[in-house]
This record gives structure tokens, C-alpha cells and sequence, in this order.
């Protein structure tokens, strides 16, 4: 009963989009003051993953309800103000615009999407938790592979998937699928969102 309630909740937050909608109002409402701050420009992917590496974890605070998604800008500055960044969301779409634009500068030849993918989960002790991270489609040798980078694994990138959904099983684990979003890190539109449900059916191909 538990896991059939929350699917329905993620599927409102995810699907329906009032994750990304409360995130846009919250970051009106208290992040506007970073909008100035100047993201940096990455010409190597390893220098991003130092950087990334580097920003240290925070929980959301009860002023964001439990759960928003910053600006990266807003992420940025609380680390060069020797702050910590944010969870795994502010360090992930901080990511996310970095690699956009290391992208459109030529640095990243072979990437092409780049978004901003959230990976709620129940557990074993039937806890809710979850992940968030800056996944990526690229070109390796011909074939089409997908990547992750996050605050996990201290910012290392994680590839050579061969479909999203490996992606999300490899950050499930063991633990039970509640619904997956793709979002574009730079609006926060939704771009794809699939069902908790669809994963237990892959485990059992498997």
C-alpha cells in the first residue's frame, strides 16, 4: 500500500510536474539574488569532475519544503562562499549547464543530450529516498552509449550504458523503482518520465 501511494505521489511531482514547478518558485522567491553570479567555464570534462568532486552535500531545508532544485548559479555560490552546495539536485544541474555549455563551445564533440535525471526509491526498510543526476547521451565508436555525473563517487563520471533505463537501474541498485523524470537543466521542462512499475518487469527479463 505504501509503495501504490507513492508511486502516486511521485507521479504528481514528476509527471505532473510540481517538482519543477515549486523549484521555479522557490528559486524566485529566494535565489534571485544569485542570478549575477558568473558559472564557470569548463574546457576539460575531468576539471569539471574535480569541481563537481569538491561541492559538498546538503540536505534540503524545511525553506524548501524538503525538496527544490536550485539554481546552479545559487549551488555555485554557496561553494565559492565556502558554503555547501546543495544535494544531489543543486550539484547535479550545476553539472548539467556546465556540460551544456562546454557542449555548444566544442568541448564535448561527442555529447549530445544532457539532462537533469531523478531517480526516486523505496528500500528494503521501505524508506523513501532518491537521487538526482546530470545523465548524457554520447557517441562512442559508432554506438550510442549514456552517462551520469553527480555528487556520488566524488564527481567521477560514470558511462558506457547502453540505455537510459540501465542508467536508473544503476543508481536503484537493489531498491525499488517509484518513477524516473528526465528535465532540461535549463528550463526545467520535463523531457520523459516512466513509470516505477516498468523497472520490476525489466528485473524479471533479466
Amino acid at each position: 500500500m505504501k509503495l501504490r501511494v507513492m508511486r502516486w505521489l511521485t507521479r504528481l511531482a514528476l509527471k505532473y510536474k510540481w517538482y519543477y514547478r515549486w523549484s521555479r518558485i522557490y528559486r524566485w522567491l529566494w535565489e534571485r539574488k544569485h542570478d549575477g553570479t558568473r558559472l564557470p567555464s569548463f574546457h576539460s570534462i575531468h576539471i569539471l569532475e574535480d569541481t563537481v568532486g569538491s561541492m559538498c552535500w546538503r540536505k534540503d531545508t524545511w525553506l524548501m519544503l524538503w525538496d527544490a532544485v536550485s539554481t546552479p548559479q545559487a549551488a555555485w555560490a554557496r561553494h565559492l562562499n565556502g558554503r555547501k552546495a546543495g544535494d544531489c539536485d543543486d550539484i547535479s544541474i550545476f553539472a548539467a549547464v556546465c556540460m551544456v555549455d562546454m557542449r555548444d563551445k566544442g568541448y564535448l564533440p561527442t555529447v549530445a543530450g544532457i539532462w537533469l535525471l531523478s531517480v526516486p526509491w523505496m528500500d528494503y526498510n521501505r524508506k523513501v529516498g532518491g537521487h538526482n543526476v546530470c545523465a548524457y547521451r554520447y557517441v562512442e565508436k559508432g554506438e550510442v552509449r549514456f552517462g551520469h555525473i553527480s555528487n556520488w563517487y566524488d564527481g567521477e563520471r560514470c558511462e558506457g550504458f547502453q540505455s537510459l533505463r540501465e542508467v536508473v537501474l544503476s543508481i536503484l541498485g537493489l531498491r525499488t523503482s517509484m518513477g524516473w523524470a528526465l528535465a532540461n537543466p535549463e528550463t526545467l521542462a520535463l523531457v520523459e518520465y516512466g513509470e516505477g512499475s516498468d523497472f520490476e518487469k525489466l528485473r524479471k527479463r533479466r
